[in-house]
């Protein structure tokens, strides 16, 4: 057995895009998410980590109209890595394939109220 599932909750770095495949539409966009900590020498240091993430079909849209840059967003989906070839070399995009998603914090459609990233019990 095997699992393959990602939970991120994060702000958005631009508007998401959303665009027409085949008899559907996708919507991409990138969440960041931070990390915030202090070092040994008490130091207060903030780490942020880049998700491409992909939504298909009505749940893109509806994130494309309700959410803009900067506004958080909770999605839950699995990873995967697309590949192709671009002159002559192989190329890598790892994406998270959303399942779910809420809306969370100010701005867009009302949620169902996440805890804020600081709040989270793990």
């Amino acid at each position: 057995m095997s699992v393959n599932k990602v939970i991120l909750l994060g702000r958005l770095t631009d508007d998401p895009v959303t665009k027409p495949v085949g008899d559907t539409n996708v919507t991409e966009f990138t969440l960041v998410t931070n990390k915030r900590y202090t070092t040994k020498a008490g130091e207060k240091k903030e780490d942020a980590e880049f998700h491409n993430v992909v939504a298909w079909g009505k749940m893109g849209e509806t994130i494309a109209q309700y959410k803009k840059k900067g506004e958080e967003l909770y999605v839950e989906g699995e990873k995967k890595t697309r590949t192709w070839e671009f002159e002559g070399k192989k190329q890598y995009k790892v994406e998270i394939i959303i399942s779910t998603f809420e809306f969370v914090g100010g701005g867009g459609a009302p949620g169902a109220g996440l805890p804020v990233e600081d709040e989270l019990p793990f």
